[in-house]
């Protein structure tokens, strides 16, 4: 009947969460405040390790078209701090009353122009996967609007996404 009744507390107590520390140093006694929660084998944050992520990087540009100013940033975080970029770069190009024209995510921008036109405006404006594919597709939308003549390439940058722990 003793064995029954032992058996029965520990089997009632085991039910229960198990409290133990046993990441002791060497010599010191189990229950000290020098101890720490049981080890397990696995690193601290093992199960909640954030993979990386990836993150867009945004390009923008701005102008003035009284002045003929073009101001451009690449690489950032956010349209809004792209278009804050670019409009700081067209400012300081000497241009006032700045406004963002293009934004664009992940890609590469072009800019081109009329040959030997001046002032710079009116531009033509793509976005594409590549340089050389922006390149192509704004000489052609710039020679189509202006009937087949020459155009060329007054801007041209890429703005990549990066990855975040």
């Amino acid at each position: 009947m003793r064995r029954l009744a032992l058996l029965a507390v520990v089997f009632i107590a085991g039910w229960g969460p198990v409290l133990a520390q046993t990441a002791c140093p060497q010599g010191v006694a189990v229950g000290s405040a020098r101890c720490g929660p049981g080890g397990g084998g696995m690193p601290a944050g093992f199960f909640f390790k954030k993979s990386p992520t990836w993150r867009p990087g945004w390009g923008a540009l701005a102008r003035n078209d009284a002045q003929s100013i073009i101001g451009a940033s690449t690489g950032t975080r956010s349209p809004k701090a792209a278009g804050r970029g670019a409009i700081r770069g067209c400012r300081s190009g000497g241009g006032q009353g700045c406004e963002v024209f293009f934004t664009y995510r992940d890609s590469c921008a072009v800019i081109v122009k009329l040959s030997g036109s001046e002032p710079v405006m009116p531009t033509y404006h793509v976005a594409a996967r590549s340089v050389e594919e922006a390149i192509d597709l704004a000489l052609e939308t710039c020679g189509r609007a202006n009937e087949g003549r020459a155009c060329e390439v007054i801007y041209s940058n890429c703005s990549e996404g990066f990855y975040r722990n």
